[in-house]
């Protein structure tokens, strides 16, 4: 899930720790078609054959859930551990900070992945067209343009910022629930909401 920009919002961002979680466990299981490749720290694959956003890096990741567990199987044969699913925070040409959200953490993985099924499941536009992939926000603002490699892949290298500490002034409901909660994930958000733990939460997505 990705959560929409904050050109009009103030943040307070500091370097601190990742944040662990430490919820009810999750077991996940994943069989993907695609195969793995190694691509330099920081650049990121957009895959189409991907399920899921995967990464290899901790440092990078905010609200790490370590109570989400698991394997991947790749379309090679090659089977690795995930330890934890989480977020990371990229600031775009603007300034604006966009979050990448449920991004499984795979220690031994070798590349970082963003699943474009997963985005255009979430409303945003991905095109393809003149060697370059695009993909736009749901207000049809433009994101990312990756141009293709020798390879036939499409990679860009994401302005990753520390994690946000606190989000002192949003429009975003998402976010202002997050910052209420003490800066809860929102995975564990979504649960409040949608198992009616919390009265009067709307729906966080």
């Amino acid at each position: 899930m990705v959560v929409g920009g904050a050109e009009q919002s103030a943040l307070m961002l500091a370097t601190r720790d990742i944040d662990v979680v430490r919820g009810p466990t999750q077991i996940v299981h994943l069989a993907e078609n695609m195969i793995p490749v190694d691509v330099p720290d920081g650049v990121w694959v957009l895959d189409t054959g991907a399920s899921n956003h995967m990464m290899g890096t901790r440092t990078t990741l905010t609200q790490l859930d370590e109570g989400v567990h698991g394997t991947v199987r790749f379309g090679d044969g090659s089977r690795v551990e995930i330890h934890g699913a989480g977020s990371v925070v990229m600031q775009g040409r603007h300034q604006q900070h966009k979050v990448l959200t449920d991004i499984y953490y795979i220690p031994k993985l070798k590349s970082n992945i963003v699943s474009l099924g997963r985005l255009e499941e979430k409303g945003f536009k991905v095109t393809l067209g003149d060697g370059k992939l695009c993909v736009f926000d749901q207000e049809r603002t433009l994101l990312i343009s990756a141009p293709r490699t020798a390879n036939r892949l499409y990679t860009v290298k994401f302005g990753l910022v520390p994690p946000v500490c606190l989000l002192a002034k949003s429009d975003d409901v998402a976010w202002r629930w997050h910052a209420r909660f003490g800066n809860l994930n929102f995975r564990a958000l979504r649960d409040l909401c949608c198992k009616r733990m919390v009265d009067g939460m709307p729906t966080v997505n």
